[in-house]
């Protein structure tokens, strides 16, 4: 097997663009009558800088802003800095946040940058008072929702149907992998932005399982695996079942 490289271009500094992001159906000019009527200047804050490990919103703050990732990347905790912590959803560039919040009027989460990161800012209230009079505004909210909730479904799926740790480790590799393509970013060479306890907690595995699940992986040439550096050696099989490899 080939030794990995671990000087490979990252792209995770490098804005995402706007029509890969989260947030594009909002930003997006919306039309009126004749005209496009910009509103990402009114509504949307952008390419705010949050350092690795800032706090973004807490769980239990009132719910007021989503936020989509132009840079960097983010884990949601819960009951974090606590003995029983758990990692609940990372959160790459291009990504939306927040929205699990709406329901409640409260965030259920903390979101912590595992990075230096860029967000964009998109005050809920002020969005959904643009599209009372802007109709068109009103169903592109309805389609940032509706994807984002289809994106999380998918995950959810991943994960249910894998049927042991090796499993859960391929799937969630071939979800970052994908969630990176779906962003227009390079989704072979990969640099993981969270820890191995991290993604251990995220999965519900130790880390040593962890450790063995990527050796075993890495045995089955799916992936080639240096620290934080993963390379995806085989996309399409990587997202097979277990049975079939």
């Amino acid at each position: 097997m080939n030794k990995i490289s671990l000087t490979y271009p990252i792209e995770n500094s490098h804005h995402v663009a706007c029509r890969d992001c989260a947030l594009h159906p909002v930003c997006d000019p919306t039309p009126v009558g004749n005209i496009a009527l910009d509103i990402s200047e009114t509504l949307v804050s952008k390419k705010t800088p949050v350092k690795a490990g800032e706090v973004i919103y807490q769980e239990g703050q009132p719910f007021e802003d989503l936020y989509a990732f132009t840079t960097g990347s983010a884990k949601e905790v819960w009951h974090y800095n606590q003995p029983e912590q758990q990692v609940i959803s990372f959160k790459i560039i291009g990504e939306l946040a927040g929205q699990n919040a709406i329901a409640n009027g409260i965030y259920p989460y903390t979101l912590v940058a595992l990075e230096d990161s860029s967000i964009c800012t998109i005050r809920y209230q002020d969005l959904l008072n643009s599209a009372k009079s802007l109709p068109h505004l009103l169903t592109k909210v309805i389609q940032l929702l509706s994807v984002d909730s289809h994106h999380e479904s998918e995950i959810r799926k991943s994960f249910a149907i894998a049927t042991n740790a090796e499993a859960k480790v391929r799937s969630f590799l071939y979800n970052i992998s994908s969630r990176y393509k779906n962003r227009g970013r390079n989704h072979i060479d990969i640099k993981l932005s969270m820890s191995r306890s991290e993604i251990a907690s995220y999965l519900g595995i130790t880390k040593e399982t962890l450790s063995r699940s990527l050796t075993l992986l890495q045995n089955k040439g799916l992936v080639e695996s240096s620290g934080k550096f993963i390379h995806i050696s085989n996309f399409d099989l990587l997202s097979r079942h277990e049975e079939s490899i």
